[in-house]
């Protein structure tokens, strides 16, 4: 969702294979890595890391 509600944002292939989403601003998100601690730890609600996108 964030790459549909983002503008700006694309998903990009780090040369290891690994999927991320990348912010207009250049950061990446590792999806794959938030979504691991959000199952595991209890990790950021979804609107955390929606939020956490917009900067």
């Amino acid at each position: 969702m964030i790459v549909k509600h983002i503008d700006g944002s694309k998903w990009k292939v780090w040369p290891n294979g690994h999927p991320v989403i990348q912010l207009r601003s250049g950061t990446d998100l590792d999806v794959t890595a938030i979504a691991n601690e959000r199952i595991k730890h209890s990790g950021p609600n979804l609107d955390s890391i929606y939020s956490m996108s917009q900067f």
